[in-house]
């Protein structure tokens, strides 16, 4: 191994990394993308190992952001720069409109560059070492057409040329036509066409006639009945024509041999953009590769440590997707997730359990997905996964005997064991599977147990499958060992395929065997010779197994109702939190305006006061005071109502199916609220609370009478994912995510109407991706509706295919 690389190919390949390069580069979309892909191995270089990671990871959010990332199919341009380094020589037309597809793909690059605002730091480094050759671009357009040829404005003297050439061809054709049309008319010469022979126009004639010996025969048919001559007329002509090509072809020479110079001059630029470009494409296909495995960029951990949760073998999961696909109405290929934890406290896994229960899946799993977060890839497990840089990585898995060398199958493991013992240390994991097996059980025991505990004695990361009853007690002896099984239906004898740690899992083998029709008086015996301890052990395990099944059961029904519970709780906090800031921004408010009461009411007061001395307490003043004082009062009155309003009475109830439009109660809130969608299948419906959307249970909303208020006949359109109640609030947007094709056709058709008279002639329409059903539906709409222009999908920068656009046609 070198550069860092933490297997050796042989390791790769029995833990199928290989295949995983294979499908990721099956999405690559360049020959320079599979090139940098195939560098991209497991490294032992923190550095790296994270310069990997974050790049797939910023890719990642790109592509899940619905917006792309501008990488194409282009060709691979590096011969086309080689060719031109040759003195002498020069690029043909077609090579030089591969060149310029190239450079329109990094102009696309350049400008998501702008786009992105340095938003990913890691794939703006590859960007900014991108060189716009705009020159070179400009060139090649203005000088090669779409159909791989010569522009005749290419150069002055090219159109000149042509034109000349294009006025010479028509002399000649013309003169030949002439002379055609003076042969006395002989239905039998059906072949009397101009046509070319050595590159000069000539007409066919017949052995023997007049005009065949007053001309240069250029050519004969097969039979030699026929010739092509060129009349002497003609000859001069031909000769113009002739060397008007000829001019073509060196000016022709001289255009491509200056676009070639120009390459020539860019090759370095030229290079390193392909090179990035390769580099951009394989981070693209293995972030392409993440989500068509539902995987995730996880964490890093500082020592040589793994934590995966509800982790699965990639190619299970592709192959889980392929079947969907192809078998879209059969049950789904259900891919068993798993969950284990190594490090300090547990160096040492021991999996146990019968045949054909997944160990040697397991084993697998766990080292290609090190192997594969160690290379930069992301792994199907949850993103609170994490997973550290180990240094160096064995594997012994699978039954090959060496014959070259005349080992066993034994001796064949052993060399890989003893690969293990003299140089993992620990940074190093190491995958052991069938320890023990292949020799005498006994020795083979003792064996496998002597080397568990020495790899453990050195905090090696270690897992292993094994069949040996002894190795299973191990983990009484050293905190350091776990045993773990995979969970095994006693009922029907087949695997479950569920990663468990704490218990070794029981072999079932003589059960296994009744079941497959083994003779009783066989399975009986085989039973009684079983060491009773032994047999003990496995029935304790089989109790311990179903105790396990048990409370775990219990652990998930526990664990849905938490979630529910704290969803609620959540669900409660928020409320009252906005009833708590509501409840103080009414007190300040109140506080302010009795203040401001308060105030003018002592001003008041003290006005009068004094009126009343000035005046000497005459009767019709002291009216006038308690007249003004009462005023006051009332005004008071007046006031602290419009601060505090007397709540409204809950509405009288309606009986009825709910229907969308329903004006509904809802107690928790104390509040009315409307309709806006209805989930049957689930029980739930979708309401609008004020300027908030809220999606309840059935149960929680009441249906009431409502008299239509003048704010209800208003038309409501989404904007943004909220409602604007007139007009001249509608905007140039709006989203229909999340309802239904019926509910959003009807939604759009009124903010069709609404968004022409705001005077809005074009309209950006959210309806996301999907599974497509919505944007079919909103497509096909639009095509129908005379109130739209034309209509197109978003490009990638303005959200791709969840997104339509369309002209409308003015109010």
């Amino acid at each position: 191994m070198s550069d860092g690389v933490i297997a050796t190919k042989q390791v790769q390949s029995i833990l199928e990394f290989d295949k995983i390069i294979a499908a990721t580069e099956a999405l690559c979309l360049t020959p320079m993308g599979k090139e940098a892909l195939r560098k991209r191995l497991p490294t032992a270089e923190f550095d790296r190992a994270d310069r990997l990671r974050e790049e797939v990871r910023e890719m990642l959010t790109v592509l899940r952001s619905g917006n792309g990332f501008p990488i194409v199919r282009v060709p691979d341009i590096r011969p086309y720069i080689e060719s031109a380094g040759l003195e002498g020589s020069f690029l043909d037309p077609a090579q030089f409109l591969h060149i310029g597809e190239f450079l329109v793909a990094i102009e696309e690059l350049l400008r998501f560059s702008r786009v992105s605002e340095a938003a990913f730091p890691r794939l703006e480094a590859y960007l900014e070492g991108l060189s716009a050759v705009f020159h070179l671009r400009t060139a090649i357009d203005r000088a090669i057409s779409p159909e791989a040829d010569v522009r005749d404005n290419a150069s002055p003297e090219l159109n000149r040329i042509r034109k000349e050439r294009r006025g010479a061809r028509d002399a000649v054709v013309s003169r030949l036509e002439r002379m055609l049309e003076k042969r006395q008319t002989d239905p039998s010469r059906m072949d009397d066409l101009i046509t070319l022979r050595n590159d000069r126009f000539v007409i066919p004639m017949r052995e023997g006639d007049p005009g065949a010996n007053d001309g240069v025969i250029q050519d004969r048919s097969g039979s030699g009945a026929t010739l092509y001559v060129e009349p002497m007329k003609v000859v001069e002509l031909n000769n113009r024509l002739r060397r008007l090509s000829m001019e073509e072809t060196r000016e022709v020479e001289r255009i491509l041999r200056g676009l070639t110079d120009m390459v020539r001059d860019s090759r370095f630029a030229l290079t390193d953009d392909a090179a990035i470009y390769g580099d951009l494409d394989a981070i693209h296909a293995t972030a392409q590769f993440g989500i068509n495995t539902n995987g995730n960029v996880v964490g890093r951990l500082d020592t040589a440590a793994l934590d995966l949760i509800d982790a699965h073998h990639p190619l299970l999961v592709l192959r889980a997707r392929e079947l969907k696909q192809r078998y879209p109405d059969d049950p789904p290929f259900e891919v068993v997730p798993m969950g284990v934890t190594l490090g300090d406290s547990t160096s040492s896994i021991i999996i146990t359990g019968p045949n054909t229960g997944g160990k040697t899946v397991a084993l697998k799993t766990i080292g290609l997905l090190v192997l594969m977060a160690q290379a930069g890839w992301p792994i199907p497990a949850k993103d609170t996964s994490k997973v550290g840089v180990f240094t160096r990585l064995i594997a012994d898995i699978g039954d090959e005997q060496s014959i070259e060398s005349s080992l066993s199958t034994f001796s064949s493991h052993l060399t890989r064991i003893n690969d293990a013992l003299h140089t993992a240390d620990d940074r190093s994991l190491v995958l052991l599977d069938e320890l023990g097996a292949g020799t005498d059980p006994k020795e083979g025991a003792a064996l496998g147990e002597a080397i568990v505990l020495e790899l453990t004695e050195r905090r090696v990361r270690l897992i292993v499958t094994t069949h040996h009853t002894a190795l299973k007690t191990l983990a009484q002896h050293s905190p350091h060992i776990e045993n773990a099984a995979l969970q095994f239906d006693p009922e029907t004898l087949s695997p479950t395929y569920h990663f468990r740690v704490g218990l070794p899992g029981a072999s079932y083998a003589i059960d296994i065997a009744r079941r497959l029709g083994l003779p009783e008086n066989v399975t009986k015996r085989a039973e009684s010779l079983v060491d009773a301890q032994e047999k003990d052990l496995s029935k304790l395990l089989i109790e311990l197994d179903e105790r396990l099944m048990s409370v775990r059961n219990r652990e998930a029904e526990l664990d849905k109702s938490n979630k529910a519970a704290s969803a609620l709780e959540d669900l409660f906090r928020s409320r009252m939190t906005k009833i708590d800031e509501l409840e103080k921004e009414k007190k300040s408010e109140a506080l302010a305006e009795a203040e401001s009461i308060v105030q003018n009411t002592r001003r008041e007061m003290e006005r009068l006061v004094k009126e009343i001395r000035e005046s000497q307490a005459e009767r019709q003043r002291v009216k006038e005071s308690h007249r003004a004082l009462a005023d006051t009062a009332r005004k008071i009155k007046d006031e602290k109502r419009e601060v505090a309003p007397e709540p409204e009475p809950r509405p009288k109830r309606q009986e009825g199916a709910l229907r969308v439009g329903d004006r509904v109660w809802i107690e928790t809130f104390k509040r009315e609220a409307e309709v806006v969608s209805i989930d049957h299948d689930k029980e739930q419906v979708k309401v609008q609370l004020g300027d908030f959307m809220y999606t309840m249970d059935r149960d929680a909303v009441e249906r009431i009478e409502s008299k239509p208020t003048d704010d209800d006949k208003r038309v409501k359109i989404n904007v943004r994912g909220g409602y604007s109640e007139s007009t001249s609030d509608v905007g140039p947007e709006v989203s229909l995510r999340g309802l239904s094709a019926e509910d959003a056709l009807e939604v759009l058709d009124r903010y069709l109407d609404e968004a022409r008279l705001a005077g809005w002639n074009e309209v950006r329409i959210v309806h996301g991706r999907g599974e497509g059903v919505l944007r079919r539906a909103v497509g096909e709409y639009l095509t129908r509706d005379s109130r739209v222009i034309e209509k197109r999908l978003g490009h990638w920068n303005e959200g791709g295919d969840g997104v339509t656009l369309a002209r409308l046609i003015p109010a």
